[in-house]
């Protein structure tokens, strides 16, 4: 018989009061036994679990391996604690749907509703399955591998407390930056996946990102992706709006940086997206990389498979990219306007820019498969001036080779049947 049993049995453990009538046979099912990890992992080593009891860790907290995430990025735990509730199914066996429960003495999580969340947890530190996790002797208390909170946001991990190291600052998954009253320098972050005790501002809601795994090993890795809100002041958090809501990330995404996305669905094996302003109602395809520093992207689809860079695009609104294209490049002046746009697939090498703050483009358009090939560089720069002084249009064009075998820009005049 385990030291832990016996204790059990002499009615006393820890410093709370424990019966014999509570932990074995039928008076046992559907109570509760508070427990520390280690305690609760000898148990079920040594197969003296109790089916259908209910174990309280009240000494858990989540655990971070700092290089636990892609591409090198810090990774660490705030340290905020919750208790983990799992039902034992047999005698060595725990099931890994558990519960959480405020920790006594937390006033951290007294504004949420730790009854609604659903969590998957596993017991066992397995560093070759979770890339985060870390080994008991090191503090290791088991892994949360899913989470959903009271405001359906939900992720393959513990994201009220794991945290991203950017530009030298800890960033939650739902973070709304702080700023120094002294140095006026964003110095720490604030959940924003939580409600402060007191606030009925919602922070964070309807937000799903799934899972990314190593491919070789199948192991689980933290992705860092980070929603992010504008930086505010401490004393605002209560009647702050951190604006992220109905976002869809899916499996295999990785290293995002958004800032108050809303009604956003990113496509599988994305990766490198740092969006800074207004990315809105968009969709991005599978297999896309590097788009970054957009200033505006409203109503959008990005296709599959673009390897695609865009910085400081400035508004380009209800655009579709199509499949396969590569290399778009910048248009970098002061609020452009690229409207109502389709890039058709196969396009390569692409570069859009112009230096009028005042220009907009309209109705323009590429065509599918329209002959410009592989390799091949499209830039377009200064579109013919319109009647109206200072401003530029470039509206139903099409790309297609002439028979001189040259790449061309047809205009609609130009297109004669």
């Amino acid at each position: 018989m385990s030291k832990i049993y016996s204790e059990l049995e002499s009615g006393v453990k820890d410093g709370f009061v424990t019966h014999i009538d509570q932990v074995r046979g039928a008076d046992m099912l559907g109570r509760m036994v508070n427990i520390k990890y280690s305690e609760l992992l000898s148990l079920r080593d040594n197969n003296n679990l109790i089916p259908g009891s209910q174990y309280r860790i009240t000494d858990f907290v989540t655990t971070c391996n700092s290089a636990g995430s892609v591409s090198g990025v810090t990774t660490r735990s705030a340290g905020h604690a919750f208790d983990i509730v799992v039902i034992a199914d047999s005698t060595n066996t725990l099931n890994e749907n558990a519960r959480a429960v405020i920790h006594d003495g937390d006033t951290y999580f007294a504004g949420s509703n730790l009854a609604a969340w659903q969590l998957k947890y596993s017991i066992d530190n397995d560093t070759s399955h979770f890339a985060w996790a870390i080994p008991e002797s090191e503090g290791g208390k088991g892994v949360i591998y899913y989470m959903k909170d009271e405001f359906n946001n939900e992720c393959f991990y513990d994201f009220k407390n794991i945290q991203y190291l950017r530009e030298n600052v800890y960033y939650y998954t739902f973070s709304i930056p702080i700023i120094n009253i002294y140095t006026y320098i964003t110095d720490k972050t604030f959940d924003g996946s939580i409600t402060l005790e007191g606030s009925s501002r919602l922070k964070c809601v309807n937000n799903t990102i799934s899972s990314y795994r190593e491919t070789a090993t199948d192991k689980l890795i933290l992705n860092n992706i980070i929603f992010f809100t504008d930086p505010i002041f401490e004393d605002m958090l209560a009647d702050a709006y951190y604006l992220c809501f109905n976002n869809n990330i899916e499996e295999d995404c990785r290293s995002m940086y958004l800032p108050r996305p809303t009604n956003t669905h990113i496509g599988k094996n994305c990766y490198g997206i740092e969006i800074y302003q207004f990315f809105h109602n968009s969709n991005i395809g599978f297999n896309c990389y590097n788009i970054k520093n957009v200033y505006s992207i409203e109503y959008s689809t990005i296709g599959d498979n673009c390897h695609v860079l865009f910085e400081n695009f400035g508004r380009c609104e209800y655009i579709t990219v199509g499949n396969d294209c590569s290399g778009i490049k910048t248009i970098d002046n002061y609020s452009p306007s690229l409207q109502r746009c389709v890039f058709g697939k196969n396009c390569r090498n692409l570069t859009l820019s112009g230096n009028d703050s005042n220009k907009y483009w309209n109705d323009y358009f590429f065509e599918d498969n329209t002959g410009v090939k592989a390799g091949e560089t499209l830039t377009i720069i200064n579109p013919e001036t319109t009647t109206s002084p200072g401003q530029y249009k470039f509206y139903k064009t099409k790309i297609a080779t002439n028979s001189a075998g040259e790449v061309k820009i047809y205009c609609e005049a130009d297109l004669i049947a």
